[in-house]
Parts: C-alpha cells; structure tokens; sequence
C-alpha cells in the first residue's frame, strides 16, 4: 500500500458521458498527443497516452499505474513525470528530478512546461502559459492551461480561451466540456443559473443538444457521465438518474477506478428521487467496500457521515466517524496525513455530538480538534487560504472534500467552530466571549454567528425585528460568493422564525423558494435543507 503525504491531496477527475456504445478504448482524440514530446519509445508514449485518457475518464488508479508503467520503461519521459496524479509530493518531485537530470534533448515545449510547473504564484504560471502560447499558437492544450488558472466565475477569460482552443481541437472532449461549463457557469455553488434555465424549454433543449454532442466524442468517459448528471439534477432528475447509472455501467464494463464515486453518485440520484435512506446508505458501503485508494476510501467514510447528518441519524453518523478514526491506523498514512484527517473527524463528531444532544462529548471532541489542529499547523506553518488556494491551482484539480481537513485547521476557523459548536451546544454565553475576544473573523462571520446564535437563544424578537427592519433586501438577496451556505441558513432561520410567529405566508414562501430548488450536499446543508424543504412543502 502506498504512503501519502500531508499537504497534498488526489489529482482530481476532468468530470465527465451519456450514451453507451462499443467504441474501442482508444476511441477518443484527447489519447492524441498535439504538442511535441522528447520521449521516442513507442510503448513508453503508448502508456502515456492511455494515462492521459484514463484520467480523463475519471480512472485515477488505473491512470497512475499507465504513468508509472511509462516512466519505468523511460525515466526521461519529461510529460508523463509532469502529469503523473502521483498524491505524494515527494515521489512526485523525484518523477520530475529524475526525468530533468536524465533527459538530453527535452522540447522548447517541455522546457516551459517545467518552469510552469515549478512556478509558485499564479502570476508567474499566467506569464509562463501566455509564453506557451505564443510560441505555440496552433496547438490547444497551452490554452486550455491557461484557462484553468482562472476560476469558472471568470467566464470572460476563460471562454475566449477556450473557443479558440476548440477551434484548433474540436473533437477534444475535455476542451468541449471546459467551454460547456465556463459559458454557462455551471460551477455556481447553488447552480440558480440552472435553476432559472431549467423554466425555459428552449434553453434547455439547447443544452441537451450541447451535452450530448460533447458526449458523442468519446462515450466510455465514465467522467463525464457524472459530470453532466450532477448537471440534471437540476433541470431533469430521471436525466441524472440515467446519466449516473450509464456512468456506473461503464465503470462496471471498463474496470475503470471511479466506480466507487458511480456508487454514491447513484445512491445521491436515488435519494433525491425519494429513494430509502437504508438503501442509500447500503450503495454507499458498497463504495467504501470497493475503494482501492485508501485516501478516497476516507473520502468516502465522510461522504456515509455526510449523508446520514442530511437525515439527522446523529448517532449513525458519529457510528462511522468512529470507524474511520479506528481504521485509519491500516491505511498507511504518514503521521502528517492522519493528523489532517483527525481535525476532519473531529470537528464532524463535535458537530454531531452537539446536535444529539451530548454536550460532554462534543466538547471533549471540539478540544481535540483544536488539538490536531495546531498539530497540522506545525507541519504547515503558513496555512492560510491564500496558500491552499496557491496549492490547489497547481494541481488538475482536487477530490472534493479532502481539503477540508487543511482549511479546518486555521486559527481563524479553529476560532470559529469552537463558537459555532458553543451555540449549538446551546452555551450562549461563551459563544458571545468568545465572538467579543475575536480579532480573526470578519464582521460578516460575527454577524452570522451572532444571528445563529439568538435563533439558538430564543431570541426571536431580536430576528423578527431584523426581518422588518430589512424587509426588502431580504427577499431579494442573491445570494453567492463565500457566505452562500450561511446566507441561505439565515434565510431559513427568518422563514421558521416568521412561520412560528404567523407572518404572511408568501413571505416565508418566497424565502425558501431559493433554498428549495437546492440539490446539493454540500455538509452545511445538513444543518437546514431538508427542514426548509418540509416547510416550504407545507404552506
């Protein structure tokens, strides 16, 4: 078993299928190499190519041991060391080290791709690619490198780059999708835009004749399958189901590692299908069964835990957490990893244990957060957001979620969840102390906290003056950007105030009504989706 290391996590998937067909596993043209390479041995470049098509496909495992197979048979293969999802920074830098000091003749290409790769800001990697690009004006991939350095949000970057590197590669898959998802910003949290489609028949016919174009380029992406149903749950769910489970039908037939994320993928359709919580939660073991990966097999452990705090089974949820704080000792982990993983486990378990009730043991739970906390702190002294978001835009992308463990760990946010676990353990005064004595959080994070804090209290005057005091800019708040799951909690909070208090009932209604087309799981909606959605449902 492999040993991983502490700052950081999995190469991420390109997302990304619909209809099944007999397509030959080289079928697509993102295996073709556009930009020149030094390596000259057939079977080495063979391996690279079906890494490259594998990762795409969301084959994690099966892609790393292609790259693995190519740098054995050419340790001076310059790209494959580059693009190899090699988790352990260490091995990783020794793939490259390696391939540098063995390599006699690399590319003009692979020689700015080095320094692209070595580049610690995002300015530096922004100078790098625009010299990419000029000097190679008609190969697309230093385009579509370029693009991904800047966030979906900023679709009026990344959409040029894009169109034009889809008119140089218009049979790439992973170009058609990128373009696909930066012009319709499909990225925003919530998905509204989605929302606000989904009422207009045309547009959505339009996207459907999009969406499978891009799909007909390469059919056995399992990827992309996913990628395009978590678009569906918003504007068709039995277009999502059957996207997910041709997903899954292609993992099963190909062998290809991401059929554990197929899984949960499937058992979240059948959920917000009205499926059985039990069967959701039975899908869910299959994948935490069937996960090779011992990293994405943590994922997967929060993912059970995640769930089962969406239906409020507190003591289901702290169950699993307890499993992995005991199986994590045979996954290999450096002491650096578990102790990242710890701050998740605990922080979830403070969490659970405040919502069910225990006050001794979340507590107990929230001091041990703190603790590993400052033990990941040590090993990454300049921890901050800035520095995971640095980290973060050098990889192709992280498995959600596994990062969280590393933006836990902050003082700021050691500061507040120690606050929010006081109010939920319904320890008002200490949580106003504590918010008195903070210097790290932004008047914003008070300002939710301290809203939190008297909903918690009773202090239902105090909202309900709130409410008629900003009236107007409550109802027609957009809501977005860093505080979009606090804002929509808020929201829920003055709907249940106002309801419990006989308000008019369109007010309440036109408060939720963005809260219910939500169809996420991200884990601060457990606190208050599912409850918004039965109220919303009953007036």
């Amino acid at each position: 078993m492999k040993t991983y290391r502490n700052t950081k996590t999995i190469l991420l998937i390109f997302l990304l299928g619909l209809i099944y067909t007999c397509e030959s596993e080289n079928g697509s043209s993102d295996r073709n190499i556009e930009y020149p390479i030094s390596c000259s041995d057939e079977n080495a470049v063979n391996f690279f190519k079906d890494a490259e098509l594998k990762k795409l496909r969301g084959d994690l495992l099966g892609a790393k041991t292609d790259y693995e197979s190519a740098l054995r048979i050419d340790p001076s293969f310059i790209m494959a060391a580059l693009n190899i999802n090699e988790p352990n920074d260490f091995r990783k830098k020794n793939f490259l080290d390696v391939a540098i000091d063995s390599q006699k003749n690399p590319t003009e290409f692979e020689k700015i791709l080095i320094d692209f790769y070595l580049a610690k800001e995002n300015s530096a990697k922004i100078k790098i690619a625009d010299s990419l690009i000029s000097r190679f004006p008609n190969i697309s991939e230093p385009l579509f490198i370029k693009s991904n350095l800047y966030s979906f949000n900023r679709g009026d970057i990344r959409v040029p780059l894009l169109r034009k590197a889809a008119e140089i590669n218009p049979n790439s898959q992973k170009i058609q999708l990128a373009l696909f998802r930066s012009t319709y910003n499909i990225f925003s949290y919530g998905a509204s835009n989605l929302v606000e489609l989904s009422k207009n028949i045309d547009s959505v016919n339009k996207i459907d004749l999009k969406i499978n174009k891009i799909i007909s380029l390469d059919t056995l992406n399992a990827a992309m399958y996913r990628s395009f149903g978590d678009i569906y749950r918003y504007l068709d769910l039995k277009k999502c189901s059957d996207l997910y489970n041709k997903g899954l039908d292609v993992c099963n037939s190909q062998g290809n590692s991401f059929r554990a994320e197929m899984l949960i993928t499937v058992s979240y359709a059948n959920y917000l299908n009205g499926g059985k919580f039990s069967d959701v939660l039975s899908i869910i073991n299959q994948a935490i069964e069937s996960e090779f990966d011992p990293l994405l097999k943590m994922k997967r452990y929060f993912q059970y835990h995640i769930i089962s705090m969406f239906e409020k089974d507190y003591v289901n949820a702290i169950t699993i957490l307890d499993k992995l704080e005991k199986d994590i000792r045979s996954f290999d982990f450096t002491p650096s990893l578990i102790n990242e993983t710890k701050v998740s486990i605990y922080n979830y378990r403070s969490i659970a244990h405040a919502l069910e009730g225990n006050e001794n043991e979340s507590l107990k739970d929230l001091q041990l957060f703190k603790k590993f906390s400052n033990l990941v702190l040590q090993d990454t002294p300049n921890l901050d957001g800035n520095y995971i978001t640095k980290r973060n835009r050098t990889l192709v992308g992280i498995v959600g979620g596994l990062d969280d463990r590393l933006i836990m760990a902050t003082k700021k946010n050691q500061i507040y969840f120690e606050i929010f676990v006081n109010i939920l353990n319904n320890n008002s005064y200490q949580a106003i102390k504590l918010m008195n004595n903070s210097k790290n959080l932004s008047p914003i994070e008070i300002e939710n906290l301290s809203f939190l804090n008297d909903y918690k209290s009773n202090n239902f005057k105090k909202i309900l003056n709130s409410f008629d005091k900003n009236q107007n800019k409550i109802l027609s708040e957009d809501l977005g950007g860093s505080q979009y799951i606090n804002s929509n909690y808020k929201k829920y909070i003055y709907a249940n105030v106002l309801h419990k208090n006989n308000y008019k009932t369109e007010h309440i209604k036109e408060i939720l009504k963005p809260i219910s087309d939500i169809r996420g799981f991200a884990y601060g909606f457990n606190f208050f989706l599912n409850d918004s959605k039965k109220l919303y449902n009953t007036l």
